[in-house]
């Protein structure tokens, strides 16, 4: 699990993208700096004007609460089926290559 054991999982993604892994101390230093907490700090202190690419004013927000498994809290079934759907087909695609 990604929350579980980041470092773990972060190294399994780079070794199916054949993307070298860096050194650990680096590593860590990378998901600390990626982790939601520091992002929602990261968001919350931007002046209000600063603007993402897209032309949106960035919204703190926008990144809600870190839960693992909040989403049950906010999707309906049918948004969950929705994904189910979605995930089969591609999980379907995948399992054809």
């Amino acid at each position: 699990d990604l929350l579980g054991d980041t470092e773990k999982e972060v190294k399994k993604i780079l070794n199916k993208l054949k993307l070298p892994t860096p050194d650990t101390q680096k590593m860590k230093e990378s998901i600390n700096r990626q982790s939601f907490k520091n992002k929602k700090k990261y968001f919350k202190n931007l002046p209000i004007d600063k603007k993402i690419p897209f032309g949106k004013n960035y919204n703190y927000n926008f990144l809600r609460k870190g839960v693992v498994g909040d989403w049950k809290n906010f999707l309906t079934p049918i948004m969950v089926k929705k994904i189910k759907i979605l995930n089969d087909k591609y999980d379907n695609k995948k399992n054809k290559k």
